[in-house]
């Protein structure tokens, strides 16, 4: 009986020890989180910071440094660029953004217009090797360079018969000129021109003409080049009054607003220079 009651304590026991719960370890905080994200992409997982880049547009660029490591670049369209964490991380952008006027448009730039001439000067040294023309019958002159010469103009029109020179250079056709037109007061010959054609008028400064100040009109073509110069005796008055005559001057560079021809630089001194040194009886 004894036997007995020892083998059943004993079967009893053994049960109870496999039902007792087995302790397990505690988990850590990273296997409960998961992974930390780092700047460095995991094996066998795409790099976000890459994959964000090229989503965004940009072009995207692995870089060996000395030391053998690699990193990433994002190439933006503007052509700036920026490491590809800190553009995931919203650290840096485009420079196009940072400087909107420096940002790319489709539209092309207005093209710049010319310099407008401004008065210069005119130091009567700078005539020395110049010659004298003098006109025969109104005994007016003026002084050109000397590869200048004096074309006198026969008009359809008989009223401006002999009241027209055009002074040019002499081995160059098609550049610059200057129309002349005079009378004496009381004369019907015509001094200006009907027809203008396309520009706008813009009044600046003056030139010295025979010794008196005449008011400079510049022409100034659509695309802001200044092919033209008018002198006038003052606002509201075109003719150049010295003594008993009348005087009309046009100042032209080439066709009038012709591509490639403005009045400006030596081209421009010259010609005041002719214009400024009328004398008159």
């Amino acid at each position: 009986m004894k036997t007995l009651t020892l083998i059943l304590t004993l079967a009893l026991l053994l049960l109870t020890s496999c039902a007792a719960p087995q302790t397990q370890p505690t988990p850590t905080l990273s296997e409960v989180e998961g992974p930390i994200p780092t700047d460095t992409p995991q094996a066998n997982l795409p790099n976000p910071a890459s994959v964000y880049c090229e989503q965004q547009g940009n072009k995207l660029e692995i870089r060996t440094a000395a030391d053998g490591s690699q990193s990433g670049v994002c190439i933006f369209p503007d052509g700036s660029e920026c490491d590809e964490w800190a553009f995931f991380r919203g650290e840096c952008s485009p420079a196009s953004q940072n400087n909107p006027t420096t940002a790319p448009t489709d539209e092309a730039p207005p093209p710049a217009p010319t310099e407008i001439p401004t008065p210069l000067p005119i130091d009567p040294a700078d005539y020395q090797g110049w010659w004298t023309y003098t006109h025969a019958a109104y005994n007016f002159s003026i002084m050109l360079p000397e590869d200048w010469i004096v074309d006198e103009i026969t008009a359809n029109d008989p009223l401006m018969n002999g009241h027209t020179l055009s002074p040019h250079p002499q081995y160059i056709t098609g550049k610059e000129n200057i129309r002349m037109t005079f009378r004496r007061v009381g004369e019907e010959a015509r001094l200006w021109p009907t027809g203008v054609g396309q520009g706008e008028f813009i009044t600046q400064g003056t030139l010295e003409v025979a010794g008196q100040p005449a008011q400079r009109v510049l022409l100034v073509c659509p695309t802001g080049e200044v092919t033209a110069i008018w002198y006038h005796q003052g606002e509201g008055q075109p003719n150049i009054a010295r003594g008993d005559l009348e005087f009309g001057f046009i100042f032209t560079a080439a066709g009038h607003c012709e591509a490639g021809y403005s009045l400006s630089g030596k081209v421009q001194r010259v010609g005041e220079m002719i214009i400024a040194s009328l004398m008159v009886p």
